[in-house]
């Protein structure tokens, strides 16, 4: 199996009220100029339509460069329940 690498996506740069800033990590594997965005043990991830989030590298492209993009990506797609629109469905009741 190909090496798991590791990149680390900024979601926010330092400032005052925020001194350290933030980050997301996302892991790779990159085999036959495929980079393929994995979790932390080697499983590929799945978009929404269940298929593998992969690129084909270019020349001249840089593989942490294309990760970062896509953790970004992956990080903006994920459903945690904050800042998200919430979908109340018809006839829910709360009590």
């Amino acid at each position: 199996m190909p090496e798991i690498k590791q990149v680390n996506a900024i979601l926010a740069n330092p400032s005052p009220s925020d001194p350290n800033g933030r980050v997301t990590a996302g892991h790779y594997i990159l085999e036959d100029g495929l980079l393929t965005m994995v979790d932390a043990d080697g499983k590929p991830l799945r978009g929404t339509g269940g298929e593998k989030i992969v690129h084909r590298m270019q020349d001249g492209e840089n593989p942490d460069s294309i990760a970062c993009r896509l953790t970004l990506m992956l990080y903006r797609r994920a459903d945690d329940g904050f800042n998200r629109p919430l979908n109340f469905q018809p006839n829910q009741h709360w009590h």
